[in-house]
């Protein structure tokens, strides 16, 4: 029979930066209007000309706000593989109802930048079976930036690694702490 043991993988994240999360607010839907104006604020650490390009819509387009709410879906993990998870966006829309268009206006706060504190691994057999596990999550290492892509890419990993011998992965967390 083979033994299984259970990894438990805990994170702990340290905050650098002070602004707390904000709730984002949804985008409205104006069938039959076209876009007038995109502007882009407080984009930083990213560009406004790549965000924009992002977007890939110009003025006179149809409105569509699927494509917005799916593109700030986008603009949200490439800020969260940032460190920045607490990531949201304050829309403004200059609604023009002779003109039927749309200026959309979207002021990106970004949030607290994480990073890894610590990476624990519970359940490991022995200090070489436990630098395997760790080997198999080096996209996440302490100190460093915390990604999510990261991290589904490390557990990805890690699942690999433990189905090959016939381990299980029992679960993972991240814990926010204000350890510095």
């Amino acid at each position: 029979m083979t033994s299984l043991i259970a990894v438990c993988l805990a994170l702990a994240l340290s905050m650098q930066g002070t602004q707390g999360p904000r709730e984002d607010q949804p985008v409205q839907d104006l069938a039959g209007y076209r876009l007038a104006e995109l502007k882009l604020t407080n984009a930083s650490p990213l560009n406004s000309e790549f965000l924009k390009a992002v977007f890939s819509i110009s003025n006179g387009d149809p409105y569509d706000a699927k494509h917005l709410r799916e593109t700030l879906g986008k603009i949200r993990m490439l800020y969260m593989d940032m460190g920045h998870i607490d990531f949201v966006y304050n829309p403004h829309l200059d609604i023009d109802h002779s003109e039927k268009t749309v200026s959309c206006s979207f002021e990106f706060i970004p949030g607290t930048r994480y990073r890894i504190n610590r990476i624990h691994l519970l359940g490991a057999r022995s200090s070489e079976e436990e630098n395997e596990i760790k080997g198999a999550l080096n996209l996440l290492e302490e100190k460093n930036i915390f990604s999510p892509s990261a991290l589904y890419g490390s557990i990805w990993r890690l699942s690999e690694l433990l189905d090959a011998k016939s381990l299980a992965l029992k679960g993972y967390e991240f814990k926010r702490s204000s350890d510095h």
